[in-house]
């Protein structure tokens, strides 16, 4: 009876620990966040460091545009929010 106990305890510590090495190995491979390979190959993210404008720039991502090229933009307004030219 202790056999199993132990058993079925070793096998809940060790899958948590499986996956989580998993993941950690996941994230130094492919980044995550504003550091992520999705960031970092976006083409809007490329088309504005090949194409410095004096415009203004709207995103739903202002701040990893900051991040990634110092470009103050702008959030996207919301529906209903009137736009001043």
């Amino acid at each position: 009876m202790n056999s199993i106990l132990i058993g079925v305890v070793a096998i809940g510590l060790i899958y948590p620990l499986i996956s989580t090495m998993s993941s950690a190995a996941n994230l130094v491979a492919y980044g995550d966040g504003l550091g992520g390979e999705g960031w970092m190959s976006s083409e809007t993210i490329q088309y504005i460091q090949k194409n410095p404008s004096e415009c203004t720039y709207y995103s739903n991502g202002p701040d990893v545009i900051y991040f990634l090229d110092h470009i103050n933009a702008k959030w996207v307004p919301s529906r209903g929010t009137e736009l001043s030219i």
